[in-house]
């Protein structure tokens, strides 16, 4: 549960030291920030509703390997050469995001069982 917590952190503040310090664009970081902090609503939602975590995707993982691959190339030798991933990471994050959010609605249409492990008659919610 903190592996994907820490890997966000990271991200965001390695966005906003790029952000800051390295010329990266403002709007990549705002970006960023709002796609997860909709992706945080989603998850805190869901928490709530299904009492358990949404789980990561490949979607999400190759996000962030992109993301941190190209920070390395921007910091350490052109920004250009970080923007080649950069942006596709974040492309592919918020591809990430849209198959999450398809999971936690096809998720809200079944049925929660009950105690005894029935399922519940109400009708789901759309």
């Amino acid at each position: 549960m903190l592996d994907p917590l820490a890997d966000k952190l990271v991200t965001a503040f390695t966005l906003a030291g790029l952000v800051l310090w390295y010329n990266l664009p403002v709007w990549i970081g705002v970006v960023y920030l709002v796609k997860e902090a909709v992706q945080l609503a989603g998850g805190l939602v869901f928490l709530r509703r299904r009492k358990k975590v949404p789980t990561s995707n490949v979607w999400g993982k190759t996000a962030t390997v992109l993301f941190f691959i190209g920070f390395f190339l921007h910091y350490f030798f052109r920004p250009q050469w970080g923007g080649l991933l950069i942006l596709p990471g974040l492309a592919v994050s918020i591809f990430a995001l849209c198959t999450y959010a398809i999971k936690l609605r096809e998720e809200f249409k079944n049925p929660l069982p009950d105690r005894a492990g029935r399922l519940s008659k109400r009708k789901p919610r759309n």
